[in-house]
């Protein structure tokens, strides 16, 4: 077998396997929205003997000769972009699918349904200890396939490189100490400076049809097309499901609350990473947008950065208007900094630009302990509601408001949290090297345009579908592959004017 050879099957292997993840996406997106309790026990069953097909596709002698040949090839000395990334996706998932136990794969495909909807009963009963063996058991499976895939190191670093491929803890660790003592300090000074700014208006409720249909609205102006998204509100959570190339399926809770504007502005910036890869790469089976940090840092980027921005709100404040007559006595910087006032909370979805970071260090750093067996199962919403009273001074009532809150574990998305920091700390990275190109941007969205924003994302994110991982991109595209710096200095510059104190 020679290289041309090797990269043939690789590539073949890959298209046949996108095509099982988008079967899959579908089987998630059906479970999260309409999928009724007594039909689980049979979609169990479909999911594990589609893993079960899927994972035949690197048991034949052409895909082991394959792996075996490109395993002795340096990624680096593969010119093209698009091999490159074949290569190694072909390499991890073929890795992945000869190393995890198939009985194991199969007991943990089996329960995730049981999993979710457990997690449901628990939250209605506020009771975490009807979910608690459940999450063991799951965190159990997930420690397996970890230790399967690498039993040199520690399962954690496995789960983390799982979402965020060649991301490591140890960086993360470092940058997120940066991010807390960053935000800590930032928290002091706005509670030094005296002012007050009220968000009265954020926790009252408006016809959720309007609210909604602005929102949705509000994401395609900032670059999504309709006709490559659907928007469903009959779940609990904000997700998007990402089953085609021009295939995303936004799902939201039905709330009248001005939070609903950001939350589809999120969502879409996710459904814009997953359908705008360029027409050759998608043909190659190379859409949708590199896992993990990367798909936040697109969200949470159109979210916050566009989002919550002034100029977004000297653009858009007369629509909002026009859609929510209450809002017509409000100026529009009252607005804009009722949105961005910092007020610490329990709710990681409500929380503030601010803080939100913090929401996830303590989920990472409670998803570490745990892995290292330092917290258990029985003492984990214990632990969770300790972290909560030493970091925001905030204890939570019931687990609802605690360790129940997420969807995550429940939806086997195990060493996930980190990425929506990781993507405040991306997201700032493309904000400093997008000024640094187009220095007018933000002038620009003030006065209704946002071309050079969504060309520059084009350009430099969405373009290259999953083409890279998280640090080639980064690397690429900011010079660095994760910096918290611009972050903090984005804070720090934007609310020291919304506070009015000095950096």
């Amino acid at each position: 077998m020679d290289f041309d050879e090797a990269l043939r099957t690789a590539r073949a292997v890959n298209q046949t396997a996108v095509y099982y993840r988008s079967l899959n996406g579908l089987f998630q997106y059906d479970q999260w929205t309409s999928l009724p309790r007594r039909g689980g026990a049979y979609r169990q069953e479909m999911s594990a003997f589609f893993g079960a097909q899927k994972a035949k596709l690197y048991a034949s002698d052409d895909a082991r000769r394959a792996a075996a040949y490109l395993d002795g090839v340096p990624l680096a000395e593969i010119e093209s972009d698009a091999d490159r990334a074949q290569a190694r996706i072909f390499r991890r998932d073929y890795r992945n699918a000869v190393m995890i136990p198939a009985d194991t794969l199969r007991e943990f495909t089996l329960i995730k349904t049981d999993v979710l909807n457990i997690w449901k009963e628990a939250r209605e009963k506020r009771d975490y200890r009807i979910f608690m063996p459940w999450l063991k058991r799951a965190f159990a499976l997930k420690a397996e396939i970890a230790r399967a895939l690498a039993p040199e190191q520690p399962v954690f670093d496995t789960l983390v490189g799982l979402t965020d491929e060649d991301v490591k803890t140890g960086d993360i660790s470092r940058e997120f100490a940066r991010l807390r003592a960053g935000i800590v300090a930032l928290i002091e000074r706005i509670r030094s400076s005296g002012k007050t700014i009220s968000r009265d208006f954020m926790d009252r409720e408006y016809d959720a049809g309007t609210l909604m249909a602005l929102g949705r609205r509000l994401a395609c102006w900032n670059g999504l097309d309709p006709e490559t998204a659907t928007f469903d509100d009959r779940t609990v959570h904000g997700m998007t499901n990402r089953p085609g190339p021009l295939d995303s399926r936004i799902s939201t809770a039905r709330l009248g609350r001005i939070d609903m504007i950001f939350t589809l502005l999120h969502e879409g910036g996710h459904a814009m990473y997953s359908s705008r890869t360029d027409p050759a790469l998608r043909d190659e089976g190379l859409w949708g947008g590199t896992t993990g940090a990367l798909q936040e840092g697109a969200a949470r980027f159109y979210e916050n950065i566009v989002g919550r921005s002034r100029e977004f709100w000297q653009c858009h404040y007369g629509a909002l208007q026009a859609a929510l007559p209450e809002f017509k006595a409000l100026p529009p910087e009252d607005f804009y900094a009722g949105v961005n006032a910092v007020s610490p909370s329990l709710k990681r979805t409500a929380a503030d630009e601010v803080t939100y970071s913090l929401h996830i260090i303590v989920r990472f750093e409670l998803e570490r302990d745990y892995f290292a067996g330092l917290v258990t199962a029985e003492d984990l919403a214990a632990a969770w509601d300790d972290a909560y009273e030493r970091t925001f001074g905030l204890r939570p009532a019931d687990d609802l408001e605690g360790i129940l809150q997420d969807i995550h574990w429940a939806g086997d998305y195990i060493g996930y949290f980190q990425s929506y920091a990781l993507g405040n700390i991306y997201g700032a990275q493309w904000r400093a090297a997008l000024l640094k190109d187009c220095p007018d941007a933000f002038t620009r969205l003030a006065a209704g345009d946002i071309g050079a924003i969504d060309g520059w994302m084009q350009e430099h994110l969405f373009r290259w579908g999953c083409c890279f991982t998280s640090p080639e991109l980064m690397k690429r595209v900011a010079g660095s592959e994760l910096d918290a710096g611009p972050y903090l200095d984005y804070l720090h510059e934007k609310y020291s004017r919304l506070y009015g104190f000095k950096i």
